[in-house]
């Protein structure tokens, strides 16, 4: 079967950025101003991965995966349920107006990457893609109870204190901590977990979290799972007395 082309948007400079730029040109020639310098920014992150459905995990062909705030930009899965929304760029000129100061017009754009991914069948839903980076994404068939969640609990040394099925998809003794120097006024570490198959949509959050943790989620290899923490190291919590919960779907 041939492969299905993914369709995707790209940015394009509008009509009207073009037929300013004549009058821009203009201006420069009859003032002081030095020729504008045309160039691109950074404005949105590649986005790709897979949909696949909650329940058997099979390939969701035809779903429409956009930017939630940037519906402009978008895509559709393929026959493998892969989608792939390239990076994108703002269009600029800068302009030296004088005594060393410029600008660039238009204003630059960074675009949060929040992804909204729909399908007639399923129920649609909204992920911060830029946070972890989810390789795969579940969607719930209409009419279809979610799948339950395993959770668990654990505190800074790695222990378990308290399961509700997820340890049986954990290798044995798999959860462990790198610490780091301090930096500042923070402490960064590692938390690396290991499972026994593949498991999505992975959390991790402090559950006595009285020091505003930030926590970011990023998969390794297909079955080892990174965590970053980054806490204040002015906290009196020990290692010991922090908790964890851990919680996914199988």
């Amino acid at each position: 079967m041939k492969k299905r082309k993914l369709k995707t948007e790209p940015a394009t400079i509008s009509w009207p950025a073009l037929r300013i730029i004549p009058l821009i040109l203009i201006f420069c020639s009859l003032t002081s101003c030095v020729l504008p310098d045309f160039h691109t920014t950074w404005r949105s992150q590649e986005v790709g991965g897979q949909v696949l459905d909650e329940s058997i995990h099979a390939p969701i062909e035809g779903a429409k995966i956009f930017f939630t705030y940037h519906t402009n930009l978008w895509c559709r899965s393929d026959t493998n349920g892969c989608y792939l929304i390239k990076e994108t760029h703002n269009w600029h000129c800068l302009i030296f107006i004088g005594a060393g100061n410029s600008e660039d017009w238009p204003p630059r754009e960074v675009w949060d990457p929040y992804i909204t991914i729909s399908h007639t069948n399923y129920i649609t839903r909204e992920v911060d893609w830029g946070y972890g980076h989810p390789k795969v994404i579940l969607l719930t068939k209409i009419g279809e109870a979610s799948k339950p969640h395993p959770w668990l609990t654990f505190n800074g040394d790695g222990v378990i204190l308290q399961d509700r099925g997820a340890a049986q998809y954990l290798k044995p003794g798999d959860i462990h901590f790198e610490h780091r120097n301090y930096e500042g006024d923070h402490r960064p570490f590692k938390l690396h977990i290991g499972f026994v198959q593949p498991v999505y949509d992975v959390q991790v959050r402090l559950v006595n979290d009285v020091e505003k943790t930030q926590i970011s989620i990023y998969r390794g290899g297909e079955l080892d799972w990174e965590c970053t923490f980054l806490q204040l190291h002015s906290s009196n919590l020990k290692d010991s007395d922090r908790v964890y919960r851990l919680e996914f779907t199988p």
